[in-house]
């Protein structure tokens, strides 16, 4: 081997080097824990006999660094026509989580509604409320927008928006 070839290999050995290195660095570092609060609202149009009806849903997340995580969600259903009330329901749930990479993973661990709301459960059917399933296991995309602040894709074509805690003083 001519030393032009000896100073190419070595030139590629050390770029492939540096290029694993910062691989390593970007992949391999830790995670800082969530510890976030969240909030988001989304509105589905959905079909009804005769007529269509939009849900509205307004959600609170609470992503503590210990303990478990609390969703509340309130939903509401109104005629599309004519923007008459068809009734309301306060949803909670509690869940284990963790992130892994650019994904937030939840495990349900209790869920409850509100004994004040009148929206009958065969109006929900079907919705994809699957976080009100008890042992459920889910998985939501993250996408950080800023040092502080990432959203949550519902899946439902809308998001939650996330920013860090206060300051605990």
């Amino acid at each position: 081997m001519n030393s032009l070839t000896r100073r190419h290999l070595l030139w590629l050995f050390l770029a492939g080097s540096l290029l694993s290195l910062g691989a390593g660095v970007l992949l391999g570092r830790p995670q800082a824990p969530l510890d976030l609060e969240c909030a988001g609202r989304s509105a589905l149009l959905l079909p009804g006999e005769g007529h269509q009806q939009w849900l509205l849903v307004r959600y609170d997340l609470d992503l503590r660094t210990e303990g478990l995580g609390d969703l509340k969600a309130r939903l509401r259903l109104f005629d599309a026509d004519s923007g008459q009330d068809l009734g309301y329901q306060h949803r909670t749930a509690r869940f284990a989580y963790q992130r892994q990479d650019q994904r937030l993973l939840l495990r349900v661990q209790h869920s409850g509604s509100s004994r004040n709301g009148d929206l009958a459960p065969e109006k929900l059917a079907g919705l994809g409320l699957f976080l009100f399933n008890e042992q459920m296991l889910l998985s939501y995309p993250l996408r950080r927008i800023g040092a502080d602040s990432l959203l949550i894709d519902t899946g439902q074509g809308g998001a939650l928006f996330c920013t860090r805690h206060p300051p605990r003083g």
